[in-house]
């Protein structure tokens, strides 16, 4: 297999002409020495030209790759804080559940507001509010609760 550039020597209808080739860009051929090396600098510049522009549009991708690969990470990096903050609220919501449910345990087992306070760190809030939710669900359904 020849190299790019390399002139070779070749007949043609009963007369010697030189050809070279160029990967991706093609064969040429003249009937001269001089034509065929004064077409290999033309080409040469060409081909030059070409591998600037393709560096170029190279160096341009891989800008707009780290770009695009850091922008995706951003994003990754928000997804999983936005995952722990679920995850938090869910827990919330489950030791609220359960906190009630203590609460409510509590009621039922006849302990006041003070005793609830005092063996338990839950707000004052929490507990008037959850005592007159009581008091309502167990009128509401007859001492069920």
């Amino acid at each position: 297999m020849r190299e790019d550039f390399e002139i070779y020597e070749f007949i043609r209808d009963g007369k010697q002409w030189y050809g070279f080739k160029v990967e991706y860009f093609g064969i040429y051929a003249a009937p001269s020495k001089e034509l065929i090396l004064a077409k290999r600098r033309e080409i040469k510049k060409a081909v030059k030209a070409k591998l600037a522009w393709v560096e170029r549009e190279n160096q341009k991708y891989y800008k707009r790759l780290a770009e695009e690969t850091c922008q995706r990470l951003s994003l990754l990096h928000e997804a999983k804080e936005q995952e722990k903050q679920m995850y938090a609220l869910c827990d919330d919501i489950v030791d609220k559940k359960a906190r009630t449910q203590i609460v409510y345990n509590m009621m039922k087992l006849g302990m006041s507001n003070e005793d609830i306070l005092l063996s338990t760190d839950i707000p004052h809030r929490v507990v008037s509010r959850l005592r007159h939710e009581f008091e309502n669900k167990k009128t509401q359904h007859g001492e069920r609760m």
